[in-house]
């Protein structure tokens, strides 16, 4: 964990942006997540088949996977921006 006072305001560029952010007994958090309209999400996709099967769709026709290593590089991404932000 770093632990810092920033300047300014970085600027943080993640997939889809960040989408969480929180302040903790131990300090702030932010977060960013793959659920967003380009994101093939299969569990989302597979639960709205089954509630309307007459439109049903192949959520993988309209995006990508984000998988465990994608997730893990974005989040080591947005770590070295907050530790070198000025």
């Amino acid at each position: 964990m770093v632990r810092r006072r920033l300047r300014r305001a970085p600027d943080i560029r993640v997939h889809g942006g960040v989408t969480f952010a929180g302040q903790f007994a131990e300090g702030w958090w932010l977060g960013f997540d793959c659920g967003h309209f380009d994101d093939v999400m299969p569990g989302l996709g597979a639960l709205l088949n089954r509630l309307n099967p007459e439109r049903a769709v192949d959520p993988w026709l309209f995006g990508t996977y984000k998988d465990l290593r994608f997730v893990r590089g974005g989040c080591a991404a947005l770590a070295l921006l907050i530790r070198f932000a000025g």
